[in-house]
């Protein structure tokens, strides 16, 4: 039996068309999938959607009929899937990081209301523009991972002074409390 994961009908459907069952003894239905009928333009397409629709490679496999294994050595054998699947990623990559970007910094949007006419139609009643406040949590994440010498949790004391404007003004600080205790004595 094959279970096949998918977002859609019209997936489901397309997925069905992909895969030819032949029969062997006993009624039992086993897929032939090969990976030559999934360097297609069409199937290729297929593995782009879900890598950009946030499918792992083991979800991958698994919507094509074969075992994560058999989809890595697909992977290191042909060049087209591997392209399709980095290239794909990296979009859904960037969406997720502009997602994270517009909620650290906050954003506006309209919401539009709609109400049904005397006629059945659906017309625009109200357009509002509403704020979404700055996520903290949003930016605090984005300045650990991209400026982690200033933001990390548990910040390491630099090599010398010059490296940290904070070092240097602690050692200023220091050396002229020094020099005033010792005109004090």
């Amino acid at each position: 039996m094959i279970t096949i994961r998918y977002k859609t009908d019209a997936d489901f459907k397309e997925i069905l068309q992909k895969i030819q069952l032949n029969w062997i003894e006993g009624g039992d239905q086993v897929a032939t999938i090969k990976l030559k009928d999934w360097e297609t333009p069409e199937n290729l397409e297929l593995i782009e959607g879900w890598a950009r629709d946030g499918l792992t490679d083991k979800d991958i496999a698994y919507n094509i009929g074969i075992a994560e294994s058999t989809f890595n050595r697909w992977k290191k054998r042909s060049p087209s899937i591997l392209k399709v699947l980095k290239n794909s990623k990296e979009v859904a990559d960037r969406r997720v990081e502009n997602a994270l970007f517009k909620s650290a910094l906050g954003y506006q949007y309209t919401e539009v209301t709609k109400e049904r006419d005397e006629s059945g139609c659906m017309i625009v009643t109200k357009e509002v523009v509403k704020d979404v406040k700055p996520n903290v949590t949003a930016q605090i994440y984005w300045l650990k991972n991209r400026i982690p010498k200033v933001w990390r949790d548990h910040p390491e004391l630099m090599a010398s002074p010059e490296e940290s404007p904070i070092l240097s003004s602690l050692v200023q600080l220091l050396q002229t409390t020094e020099k005033e205790g010792e005109q004090n004595d």
